[in-house]
Order: structure tokens, then C-alpha cells, then sequence
């Protein structure tokens, strides 16, 4: 990938993820709804991680999905291949995984039972390009972006 692109996606991911975290200082487990692309998606998220016993609860989720989301590990952006898709992207702390569109919106969260190759060979991430990203640096008061 040349410098130049991969500058751009950078940026695109400062913008995004600057986006989430600002929407993320104003949320609580009542308003996570709206961090979602649909709250029928949340409900659905919601009612799978429950039934499989991946959460306790409610406020669980909300706490595993804001951390992941706060303070990552790992970070790919995902490229779309087709100019008709959004771009993704898989945040990664610990054991746990959100992958949010590059407009901000959550799309999942989730345990992460396997491998991070695995999840970005996924047939629903197979017409995009996989880019680690560097961790935006911290200070005592959050992100430096």
C-alpha cells in the first residue's frame, strides 16, 4: 500500500474514532441504543450474547462493547474493495471485539473465541483489505488523536 493511502486511511480512522469517542463520554446503558446502526440490531446483538452467556447482562454488553471501544489493543481498518460499501472497523481489548462502520455506527459485539485472522478472513469481511492501525496515544484524560 502506497504512503499516501494509507495516510488517508489513517486520517479517516482519526476522524471515526474521534466521532465514537465523543459519542461515547455522552452515553449511558439507557442511550447505547443509539451507537448502533439500528436498535433492532442492538436487540438482536443483545438477546445472542445473552443467550449464549457471553454477558451477565445488559450493562454488561454496555461495559465490554465502551471499554473495547475506549481503550483498544488492537485496531484494523477495514477497506472496502466496492466503492458501494462502507469501511469497517475491528476494535480489539482483550477478549472482546466491536466492529463499527467508518461512519461510527456499531454493527456487533462480541466474545472473541477465535483467532483475529479468522475473524478478518470472514466471508463478510472478504471484499475488504485488512490495515493494522497504530494505537492512538493516551494521556490521564483519554486519547490524543
Amino acid at each position: 500500500m502506497q504512503l499516501k493511502n494509507y495516510l488517508q486511511i489513517f486520517r479517516r480512522f482519526n476522524s471515526v474514532h474521534k466521532d465514537i469517542l465523543q459519542k461515547v463520554k455522552k452515553v449511558n446503558q439507557n442511550s447505547f441504543v443509539r451507537l448502533w446502526i439500528t436498535p433492532k440490531d442492538y436487540l438482536k446483538h443483545l438477546k445472542k450474547r445473552l443467550k449464549h452467556k457471553d454477558i451477565k447482562n445488559r450493562f454488561d454488553y454496555f461495559a465490554k462493547t465502551i471499554t473495547t471501544l475506549s481503550h483498544p489493543q488492537t485496531i484494523y481498518y477495514l477497506k472496502s474493495t466496492t466503492p458501494s460499501t462502507k469501511d469497517k472497523i475491528i476494535y480489539i481489548q482483550g477478549s472482546w471485539v466491536v466492529i463499527a462502520c467508518d461512519d461510527g455506527k456499531i454493527i456487533t459485539s462480541f466474545p472473541l473465541k477465535k483467532s483475529v485472522q479468522d475473524i478478518l478472513r470472514d466471508k463478510k469481511n472478504k471484499n475488504f483489505i485488512p490495515i493494522p492501525l497504530p494505537l492512538p496515544t493516551q494521556n490521564k484524560k483519554g486519547y490524543n488523536l
